[in-house]
């Protein structure tokens, strides 16, 4: 697996200097790669670093595929550097996703009632995590006759590698089925770590409480390889 950086490209606005860098991912590996978080930073003619952005885009790239994405690593001000005269590194993190449903919650309209999922042994998310707890609560009434639903999942990383990103999805059903609100929330997990992770749905109507179901999921981004790449020089973009 690797990049390469096809071009970088400014625009002149008025009293800034705005940076694009557009990079090549191919996937030589033996899995998909689903999302690339990347690093970008440019720097001066001196090798300084002036700006830098952090992005995290999901694109599916097959055994043997190529994809272009570009960054954005922001803007300086216009009589700080040559325009031209600059280079940029990247570092990106090619990931897969493992996604798997979880335990489902039942809800009712009373008040910080605790409730948890029904879960003998910690729920496997391939060999990468496990889930060790779901609970849930309802809270009281806000003054404007709203409530929130508090959702906890507890996840354990199973491994001696850093999870950038895993992913908790929350889907609040009504008794038809009827998908009445949503929350998700994305969290790092260091290595051999654990986290408690809040995925909490707001402005949620008492009344539709009785015998709505909480749907739950998880998706982690595992890292498959990681990858860098500079370029030296910029060149006006021509749009």
């Amino acid at each position: 697996m690797s990049i390469k950086i096809n071009k970088l490209v400014h625009s002149v606005y008025e009293d800034e200097i705005s940076y694009n860098v557009e990079i090549e991912v191919t996937n030589t590996g033996e899995v998909p790669i689903e999302s690339a978080q990347s690093y970008s930073v440019l720097l001066s003619n001196e090798g300084q670093p002036l700006i830098s952005e952090e992005s995290d885009q999901e694109e599916y790239i097959d055994l043997g595929g190529t994809a272009e994405i570009t960054l954005y690593p922001g803007s300086v001000p216009k009589d700080l550097v040559d325009a031209e005269n600059v280079s940029v590194k990247v570092i990106s993190h090619l990931c897969s996703i493992v996604f798997l449903d979880l335990p489902s919650l039942s809800l009712t309209d009373a008040p910080l009632e605790y409730l948890k999922a029904d879960i003998d042994e910690p729920i496997k998310v391939a060999e990468v995590l496990e889930v060790t707890s779901i609970c849930a609560w309802v809270n009281k009434t806000d003054e404007e006759g709203e409530s929130a639903v508090t959702v906890k999942v507890a996840v354990r990383n199973l491994t001696d590698e850093h999870v950038s990103k895993c992913k908790i999805k929350v889907r609040m059903t009504a008794s038809n089925g009827r998908e009445l609100n949503e929350s998700e929330m994305d969290e790092q997990i260091k290595r051999n770590g654990e986290k408690l992770i809040d995925c909490s749905l707001w402005g949620v109507n008492p009344k539709q409480l009785n015998g709505a179901k909480l749907l739950l999921s998880i998706a982690c981004y595992p890292t498959v390889k990681t990858v860098s790449a500079e370029h030296t020089g910029s060149s006006l973009d021509e749009y």
